[in-house]
């Protein structure tokens, strides 16, 4: 009889131990399964977020809420290629053809018509990719595609949002700036997921289900008409000192060069029947992100715009790292979350494994003597244990496997929500970002989608073939360790104990 033979009779002969046995080995290779996915994700992460983290300065107001002019940084646009600029505006909108996501609103105003308040917050960009938001993975892109540059009339929606009002792509939203002002249709051409940082005050524009994105353009004009109906929070402008936004001398953001000759800049190019709209008001906007030139780094752009004569007592420059800085150091802290979990899984299933083969080859002194007296030698009967072990992990890891593909979202959220509640003792380490309700905090976990994202790019065949290779090398440990009672005996003392 051969040793693969043996090994197979000896499982099959006792089935409740070999069942018990299988049962332990499932949830090892469960939880090395998900460290080693976790870990792989924390990798991918990492490299994403150092990449994206140092890909531009922001360029705003002390007050992230207040509106700037192109007038206020033409010594920028003069100076910087069109295409290295983004300009961002966030502005509010009420929807006339849907109904905003409430479910998660917290805060009830009895001071004021609910009815009153903006229903979304609409964010206007001429490069929508670009936007610090998908660049941080806050949000991510899950059906259709992002708005084309210079795109006009288009929408992306949070897929709640869309969820809620039965959207799909290619249907058309209906929004006004205000109660009095004119209806804009927009076809909806991207679907999002994932949260912001959120502000409650009791209106549903604060919730990230509420927010869409849509071009730099269409947000200048659903603004205009805003503060044209309920009054401009605007500082006046002086016409004569104005760079013009229409004509031929615009240049676009977008990938057009600045003429030679002119000595200004336009951010877009607007549509002959928009522009009185946002001429009246200006092109204004709430940050303008500047990358830096292939051969600048971040510090070398920083000391460039520094000597620019802007007005520093009211503009700032925030790195987009800052963004990035609760992402990353919840990777981080996640990453050694998970390591301290996987060497406390091969530790202690090397000791549990360890302790059971102890146990069950003390009980087979006997078979193991007659193996010996009939002229097997003791490295072949070592080979019948590590192949009975073997055998009895081949299943072991396709049930493992099976568990880990169905609930794997369940184990990331609980090995995340275990890392946010030590957040609450040690809030410098895990950041997971915030949303202010009052005076208390409420708080999200912005990395459980982004753990899904990069989990499923993963091959999971690889994660699970890793796991399983590990755990191989943990059962050849606890058997070679557990060898050593008999090893060292002599087949005649064997025999003796045997008698």
């Amino acid at each position: 009889m051969s040793v693969l033979q043996r090994a197979w009779y000896a499982l099959i002969r006792k089935r409740v131990r070999s069942m018990v046995l299988g049962a332990f080995v499932v949830v090892v290779l469960i939880c090395l399964n998900v460290c080693i996915g976790m870990l792989s994700a924390t990798e991918h992460i990492s490299s994403h977020v150092a990449r994206a983290s140092h890909a531009s300065l922001s360029l705003g107001l002390h007050n992230e809420e207040d509106t700037f002019t192109e007038r206020d940084v033409q010594a920028v646009l003069n100076t910087v290629e069109p295409e290295r600029l983004t300009a961002q505006l966030r502005t509010t909108a009420t929807l006339i053809s849907a109904t905003p996501v409430l479910e998660r609103q917290l805060i009830e105003r009895t001071d004021i018509d609910v009815a009153s308040l903006p229903q979304i917050a609409l964010y206007g960009s001429n490069d929508i990719e670009r936007h610090t938001l998908f660049r941080s993975s806050a949000f991510t892109l899950m059906d259709g595609r992002f708005p084309m540059p210079q795109e006009r009339h288009v929408l992306m929606v949070h897929e709640d949002f869309a969820r809620h009002n039965k959207l799909s792509c290619g249907m058309t939203l209906r929004m006004k700036s205000s109660e009095n002002a004119q209806p804009y249709s927009f076809t909806i051409v991207g679907i999002f997921s994932g949260k912001r940082q959120e502000r409650f005050t009791g209106a549903p524009s604060d919730l990230s289900e509420n927010t869409m994105f849509t071009s730099f353009e269409d947000a200048q004009h659903v603004r205009a008409e805003n503060t044209s109906s309920a009054g401009s929070d605007t500082t006046p402008i002086d016409a004569a000192n104005t760079t013009p936004i229409s004509g031929s001398s615009a240049a676009s953001i977008s990938g057009s060069n600045v003429a030679q000759g002119e000595d200004s800049a336009s951010l877009h190019q607007t549509s002959p029947e928009h522009t009185s709209t946002v001429a009246a008001g200006g092109a204004r906007m709430t940050s303008l992100d500047i990358a830096p030139a292939p051969y600048q780094t971040l510090e070398q752009l920083k000391a460039q715009l520094m000597d620019l004569p802007l007005d520093f007592s009211r503009f700032t420059l925030r790195d987009s790292g800052a963004a990035f800085e609760s992402i990353h150091s919840s990777v981080d802290a996640v990453s050694l979350l998970v390591r301290i979990v996987l060497a406390a899984v091969l530790l202690g299933s090397f000791v549990v494994l360890l302790l059971v083969l102890v146990l069950w080859l003390r009980e087979r002194i006997a078979e193991i003597g007659i193996l010996l007296s009939i002229g097997n030698s003791k490295r072949t009967i070592c080979a019948q244990v590590l192949l009975e072990m073997i055998l009895l992990s081949l299943p072991s890891a396709l049930i493992a496997f099976v568990c880990v593909h169905f609930f794997s979202q369940s184990i990331v959220a609980h090995v995340l929500g275990f890392a946010q509640s030590f957040d609450e003792h040690a809030p410098s380490t895990f950041d997971v970002g915030s949303a202010v309700v009052g005076n208390s905090v409420a708080a999200y976990n912005p990395l459980e989608s982004l753990f899904m994202q990069q989990s499923s790019a993963i091959s999971s065949f690889i994660v699970a073939l890793s796991a399983y290779v590990l755990a191989l090398v943990v059962i050849a440990a606890a058997v070679g360790v557990s060898s050593v009672i008999f090893m060292r005996k002599k087949p005649r003392e064997l025999l003796v104990q045997m008698s």
